[in-house]
């Protein structure tokens, strides 16, 4: 990876500005020489926007679509299990977790009750 690719993905913007400017600083420190130029740079400067933009809304896309979209793996248990025992299957684990849960508030109101008497 070069420098370039590296201060693409990885630089700040101010970053991105401090190398442009010392690059114009060291090589075109008298100007742009033609108005041309300055033309055929406003072109380019604009045209690497809205690369740039189009990058990030795909990037966000790709995003959303990686945390938006159900994998198929996540999918399988509900295809192959019959709705009802999947249901059941739920209602058994909070179950579960209720028990587990009142057993854990019995155990700490024990401990409490049995230092408050001594």
């Amino acid at each position: 990876m070069d420098g370039g690719a590296l201060l693409h993905h990885f630089g700040t913007q101010f970053l991105k500005e401090l190398v442009a400017d010392n690059w114009r600083e060291s090589f075109y420190s008298g100007g742009i020489a033609t108005a041309t130029g300055a033309e055929y740079n406003a072109i380019t400067d604009e045209r690497a926007a809205t690369a740039e933009r189009t990058n990030q809304a795909q990037e966000h896309r790709e995003l959303y679509e990686a945390h938006h979209e159900p994998d198929t793996l996540d999918i399988l248990p509900y295809v192959l299990v019959q709705p009802a025992k999947l249901r059941a299957a739920k209602e058994n684990a909070e179950a579960e977790e209720q028990r587990h849960l009142r057993d854990k508030v019995d155990a700490w109101n024990r401990k409490v009750a049995a230092e408050s008497c001594m």
